[in-house]
This record gives C-alpha cells, structure tokens and sequence, in this order.
C-alpha cells in the first residue's frame, strides 16, 4: 500500500511541476507576443514578426493541450490558424485585425491567471471566450470594415449639448482645430514613447538600440534627418544607426571627443548642445541644417549621444525623454553583457564538471565488472566499449603483446571503424607503439601531427594509452576523440585495467604451477 502512495505522491509531484513549468512557459510566449504586436503595427509586412507571432502561438497552444487546459488551446490554436492564413498570403493585416489579436491576448492572459488561481484554491474558470473565438473566426472580413471606419475624436458632450460633429469643417472654429492638431501631437508622440518603450526591453545589445532609436525617430517623428552616436573606448565617438539604419562598420565616421568644444559638452558635460549654443557645430554636421545634439546621459559621461534635425520645436521635450530613457537602455545592456559573460562562465564551469562527474560514474562501474573479469580478450572488449559508448569516444582499439613480446595483436575494437581483422603490428619498428612502449606514457597527434594508420582506417585525433602493468607494458590502446579532456579518465582507466592485467597473469602463473 505504501509502495502505492508513494508512486501516487510521485506522479502528483511531475504534474505540479509540469503545470509550473507551463505557467511560466505561457508567460513569456504573451509578453514576447505583446512585444510583437507592438512591432507589427509598425511594420504590419514584416515576414519575420508573423513568423514570431505563429510560432508563440503555436507553441502555446501545444503546451496548454499538454496539460489540459483547453479554453487556452482553443484561443491560442485559432490565433495560429488565422496567423497561418496571412502569412500563406490569403489576406493582410490590417489595424482591425491587429486589435482582434490583443484582445486574444488579453482573454489568454485572463485565462492564465485563472489557471494559476484555480490551481492554488480550486475556483472555477469565468473568462468567457466565446466572444473572442467569433471574431477571430470572423477574420478576414473585419479587416475591410474596421478600415472603413474613421477614430471617432468627438469630446463627450454634457447633457443638452448640441454637437459640431454634423457642421461643415469650415464653420468649426479655429481654436477647435488647433486643439485638436495639439491633440493630435501629443498622441503621436506619447504614441512613439510607447512603441520605444516597449520595443527596446528586450534588447541588450547596443548596436541593435541605437538602430531602433534611430528608426523610430526617423518613422514617427518630424525630423529630416538623425544618428545615433555611441562612445567607444571613453575617447571617441562613432556614428552607430543613420535614419533608422545601421552603418555598416567600414563606413563609421569617427570622432576625437577631446578634439571639439561641441563634443567635450555633449559628452563630458552631457547638455544639449543648440545650433546657436556653441559655434562650430554646423562644421563638425555639414548635412544637418539645424543640428541639436541630445545626450544619452551616463553616471559621469554620456554613453554617446542623438543628433537631428528638429521641424518642431514642441518636440524637443519628447527627444529629451527618448535620450533619457535610451541611457536607461544601455546601462541595463551592459548589465546584460556583464550577467552574459559571467553566466557563460559559470554553464562552462559547470558543463565540465558535469562531465567529470559523469566520466568518474562511467568509471567506477566499469572498474567493478572488470575485477569480475578473468579473460584478458574480454577485458579489452569492456574497456573499448565502456570508451566508446559511455564517454563518447569516436572509435577505440585494444591490442594486447604476444607471449614473445614483440608484437602487439588486435583484442578488440569499438565505434566507427572498418573492421581490421587480427591486425599485428610490431613493437619496435613502429615509432609511435614503440615510444609508447619506451616511456609508459599515451602519446598523442600532437606530438606526432600526422594520421595514424590502423588496417583501412586512417585516424586524425588519435592517442595511444599503453595497458601498464607492474613489470612491463601489457599491451596499446589506441582512442580518436574529439574531446581532448577525455585523455585523463581514460589514462584512469587505463592504469586500473593494467592492474587487472597483472592479475590474470599471476592467476595463470598460479594455475600453472598447481597443474604441475
């Protein structure tokens, strides 16, 4: 009965562990999806975006199907379907469309929340999708009428208040229009705040910020022109995106920042440097008609700084703000290159240890079958395999000395090798088994960088391990790995089997002498 509770207790725990690792799967397929769709109205034919969108929704869907959770499964596989339908051609996106799949993100969101809680306190589901799945079923067709219809920018009306909706554009008065184009600004630029925002959080490199700076301004702002320009070992300057492109490398132009008052201010002293502010600008920018300089400001110096050429003067706060923010952006980017660094080093670190520990396993169980082992031919057949199969090996060959002692003969091969046959091969006239033999050490290609012959195999990353006993070398080991952190278990191994070897010779002298 025990035994019973205890598998039940055990299968319990995997599914708890399961739904966890979902829960937090889904989390990050919906903010990488909110990011997407954020991208995507920008760019609405970017096949690479459409792609991302179909594979997160993909995925989600397979994961919630996996635990069972089948509301999630039916949002997020209709999401896939129609995702499919525009990215095979047979409709585009439009902003209808884009709105119908944040509303879909939304009800998953709901729907994953609920989950979350119905887990902890078993409530019931009460996000309702049947909504949701009749207007993502109803795509394409909303694409076409949610085109038709214009923002409805009439302000609330109090009660009895006649609207000017109905009157001709000419009559509305000039105030009314002014309000409404300062209106109008002020969304956009909120409006590029947002897509800035938003879209920069997942990035860490620089060179991929300053480009979408760049391009944001370049499409959402009123600037002839822009660059964004980075510092570079704290003494230069170097112009990393031009109007929403990236410059390729060998075409950077590069700045002395001791070499200028306009960039010592831009970057030492991190202030907006004007057209009128300093005199020289215009010679360092001769493309720019009225170049404004903004730094991306940092603890002491700027980490570089934006240049452009503003049409509107109400928009100057807006560009402080995105210089403001991108200095955000880089400090966690190199925060991101720091954590990435130190996490590379630690999975190494890690890795390897992993992989000592599991040759030390492969090790100890095969030392335990070889002092089980009374014929010298299995031994080798142990050994060969344990190094192909459980450490990885790509091929090894065991060859043991004849009774003469001037010979060795082939007792076993493993891995991806022709086979051989008996193959013999003389102690002394071949230098590399004869150095072996000399020294009692594995000699290895790179000390002699050339290919080692073995019957109609020709062996590039060889190392050849002598089989060590107390009086003499009882035989070669010849391995072809790749990695070369292998050689010292093997040489384990090696020193152990050498043991064994010395063993069964004595048991053979022992029961010689008993026959007699």
């Amino acid at each position: 009965m025990s035994n019973e509770t205890n598998e039940s207790d055990l299968d319990k725990q995997l599914l708890e562990g399961m739904f966890r690792d979902f829960l937090e799967e889904a989390e990050e397929l919906l903010d990488q999806l909110n990011l997407n769709l954020i991208q995507l109205e920008t760019d609405p034919d970017d096949e690479e975006l459409l792609g991302d969108i179909f594979r997160n929704v993909h995925t989600l869907k397979g994961s919630s199907a996996f635990v069972e959770l089948n509301d999630i499964r039916r949002v997020a596989g209709l999401m896939e379907k129609k995702m499919k339908e525009v990215i095979k051609g047979s409709y585009t996106i439009s902003a209808g469309i884009i709105e119908i799949f944040y509303k879909g993100l939304d009800v998953l969101t709901e729907l994953l929340a609920e989950s979350d809680q119905s887990e902890k306190d078993s409530k019931s589901q009460t996000t309702d999708i049947d909504p949701i799945i009749k207007k993502l079923e109803a795509i394409p067709d909303v694409s076409e009428a949610s085109a038709a219809q214009e923002p409805d920018l009439e302000p609330d009306l109090e009660p009895g208040q006649k609207s000017d909706q109905k009157s001709d554009p000419e009559e509305q008065s000039s105030d009314f229009r002014e309000l409404l184009n300062i209106y109008k600004q002020s969304y956009d630029q909120l409006s590029v705040l947002k897509h800035i925002v938003y879209s920069s959080i997942h990035l860490t490199d620089p060179e991929s910020l300053a480009v979408l700076f760049s391009k944001q301004i370049d499409q959402r702002m009123s600037v002839e022109r822009n660059a964004i320009w980075l510092v570079e070992r704290r003494k230069k300057v170097v112009e990393i995106a031009r109007n929403g492109k990236l410059v390729p490398s060998d075409q950077r132009c590069v700045l002395d920042i001791e070499s200028s008052e306009v960039l010592q201010r831009v970057v030492n002293e991190q202030l907006v440097v004007w057209p009128s502010s300093v005199t020289g600008v215009n010679d360092i920018f001769p493309k720019y008609q009225s170049p404004t300089l903004f730094p991306i400001k940092g603890r002491t110096k700027a980490y570089g700084f934006m240049i452009l050429d503003p049409e509107e003067a109400a928009e100057m706060e807006v560009y402080q703000f995105i210089g403001q923010f991108a200095a955000m952006i880089l400090k966690i980017s190199n925060l991101h290159q720091q954590v990435d660094e130190q996490r590379a080093e630690l999975d190494e670190m890690t890795a390897i240890l992993f992989k000592q520990n599991t040759y030390l396993s492969s090790l100890y169980h095969v030392e335990l079958e070889l002092m089980t082992i009374s014929d010298p031919i299995k031994l080798c057949r142990v050994v060969t395999d344990a190094i192909v199969n459980e450490m990885e090996a790509n091929s090894a060959v065991a060859f043991l000395v004849n009774a003469d002692g001037k010979l060795v003969e082939k007792a076993s091969q493993s891995g991806k090798l022709e086979e051989i046959g008996d193959l013999k091969l003389p102690v002394n006239n071949d230098t590399l088994f004869a150095q072996a033999f000399k020294t009692g050490r594995m000699v290895t290609c790179q000390d002699y960088p050339h290919a080692l012959t073995l019957g109609p195999n020709q062996l590039q990353n060889w190392i050849i391990f002598p089989f060590k006993g107390q009086e003499r070398i009882q035989g070669i080991l010849v391995v072809e790995i790749e990695d070369r952190d292998l050689g010292d278990s093997i040489s384990i191994l090696m020193n152990f089997s050498g043991i064994v070897l010395d063993n069964l010779n004595l048991k053979q002298k022992v029961s010689h002498v008993s026959l007699k």
